[in-house]
């Protein structure tokens, strides 16, 4: 698995469509994605989705760090699920 562009990520409009960029830019640009949907507004709720990906990824990590030296927390049957939530989020966005 590769790497995900770092920086931060943000969108913007661009001719009547939503663009996803990075403050850091790679050797392709800051470019990295565009979003459409049924209506404007629908693109954007879409493009500021994708933006927040990274920090949701590191939310989540941190999530299951603290998690992992939680042990009261580990033995209730909704921490299980919640904790089996995160951990497909992050294989999902990470494999």
């Amino acid at each position: 698995m590769s790497e995900h562009t770092k920086g931060n990520w943000s969108y913007n409009r661009a001719l009547g469509k939503h663009e996803i960029t990075t403050d850091t830019p790679s050797q392709t640009g800051n470019y990295i994605a565009e979003t459409y949907g049924d209506s404007f507004e629908e693109s954007e709720a879409n493009a500021k989705l994708i933006a927040a990906a990274p920090e949701m990824l590191e939310a989540l990590e941190k999530v299951m760090l603290w998690s992992s030296h939680n042990w009261t927390a580990q033995q209730s049957k909704a921490f299980i699920a919640l904790n089996e939530l995160v951990q497909a989020a992050i294989k999902k966005a990470t494999f």
